[in-house]
């Protein structure tokens, strides 16, 4: 399961669960849906607790387009890892 939302201070997107294979263009069009039009935000990855190369594509594409920027202090012990 993966779920995203913004935080109450609107510059930070939380995404927690799993990215796989199977949600991972899900995921991507939630992530694209919650970001602010023309603004900055940052990913907070902590609660990401699994993520395959279809979701380190998603992260991947989302960097280079620009914000959302992923935060290194913010993601799980794992995706820092990788």
């Amino acid at each position: 399961m993966f779920n995203a939302y913004r935080n109450n201070d609107n510059n930070t997107i939380t995404i927690e669960g799993r990215i796989d294979s199977v949600n991972a263009s899900g995921a991507e069009e939630m992530i694209n849906g919650l970001l602010p039009e023309g603004g900055e935000a940052v990913l907070d990855a902590q609660k990401l607790e699994y993520i395959s190369s279809a979701g380190l594509r998603v992260l991947l594409r989302l960097k280079k387009s620009g914000p959302p920027l992923l935060d290194n202090q913010r993601c799980s012990r794992g995706l820092r890892n990788i």
